[in-house]
């Protein structure tokens, strides 16, 4: 199984520093949040200085995650077409980025740039969001990248907020490089058993992140990991499992060792 670990954690570090440290500990890959190293496209001439941080310690990029960041003047599926507009010419942008930095997959979560705005219906926010997709969907073609829907729990946003409304919008765009990621801590908020789940993912599962349901790493809470790693291992899961920490106030540190020693007993677990 390939490791990744979600960089804003690390967002106080230098690139080399953080990338020696993950590759020592196991990780193969990271996971990038756009805005710790590229606040707006004018400093995406940064790729060639980190990507020599990076493959020189022998760690890949995963994937792009976190696209927006904490920019409200973003949002993928806002009424305004204007802004749609902008947020579909700013993802484009991302996915060239996210080539640039030779990763894989982009994970299109970003909570608060798609709740469903007061004036407009569901099915209105549905549309609007594949609207908003449709280029940055033929330049992930063209250069290779899988943009992965992820839902996400009821506390953070209220559009696809779970695993089967996140599919059922995959097969109805019904594009080759649009898939799914599911999460930890929004997998324990549904109410049907996570591994049933993610058993029902099989074809379309190509990013996972590992989160506790306290919004720490991996170990870090009550979350059985095995009935989890069981489900990815039947569906013959090929992506990453890439640790996520939504609590930024934990030990960067101590996290990452935790967190992979966890992972690897338990997808070693009979």
């Amino acid at each position: 199984m390939k490791f990744s670990f979600c960089n804003e954690l690390f967002q106080k570090w230098e690139v080399t520093r953080m990338a020696n440290f993950l590759v020592e500990l196991g990780y193969q890959g990271v996971e990038i949040a756009p805005w710790v190293y590229f606040s707006n496209p004018q400093d995406f001439w940064k790729v060639d200085k980190i990507l020599r941080g990076l493959e020189n310690a022998g760690l890949k990029v995963a994937g792009l995650h976190w696209l927006f960041g904490e920019n409200s003047s973003y949002y993928i599926n806002h009424p305004d077409l204007h802004i749609r507009e902008k947020t579909s010419a700013y993802f484009s942008d991302l996915v060239k980025l996210c080539a640039d930095l030779r990763g894989k997959v982009m994970i299109i979560g970003s909570p608060n740039q798609r709740k469903v705005k007061e004036g407009i219906t569901y099915e209105q926010a549905w549309s609007y969001t594949k609207e908003c997709l449709r280029k940055p969907l033929e330049i992930a073609q063209d250069r290779g990248i899988i943009l992965c829907m992820e839902p996400l729990s009821r506390d953070q946003t209220n559009f696809l907020n779970t695993a089967e409304e996140a599919l059922k919008f995959v097969k109805e765009v019904d594009h080759p490089y649009l898939a799914l990621i599911v999460d930890v801590y929004s997998l324990s908020k549904e109410d049907k058993p996570m591994d049933e789940i993610i058993l029902g993912t099989k074809g379309y599962l190509k990013h996972f992140h590992a989160d506790d349901a306290n919004k720490r790493g991996p170990g870090a809470g009550e979350t059985d990991f095995v009935p989890l790693t069981r489900a990815l291992r039947e569906i013959d899961f090929q992506g990453y499992v890439s640790v996520e920490v939504h609590d930024l106030t934990v030990d960067p540190e101590e996290t990452a060792l935790r967190s992979i020693n966890y992972m690897k007993d338990c997808f070693s677990a009979d």
